[in-house]
């Protein structure tokens, strides 16, 4: 355990621009027994099972299913 992958987040504006929000969205992980993602998106593996991860910015959540070999 212990390895990390760098997520990110996007958000495309009301002028159909993309804004990279990485380091501004709310990071959560369903189960920090498991894996624990910082306020940038990098998320560790602590443990095997699976997780999902959220992005949250302005209102707006996206989610990303991980597995932890």
């Amino acid at each position: 355990m212990g390895a990390t992958s760098q997520l990110a987040a996007a958000a495309v504006l009301s002028d159909g621009t993309t804004q990279d929000v990485t380091s501004v969205a709310t990071w959560q992980s369903s189960d920090t027994s498991l894996a624990t993602v910082s306020s940038t998106g990098l998320v560790t593996g602590i443990a095997e099972g699976a997780v999902v991860v959220q992005a949250a910015y302005s209102g707006v959540t996206g989610s990303m299913s991980i597995t932890i070999p």
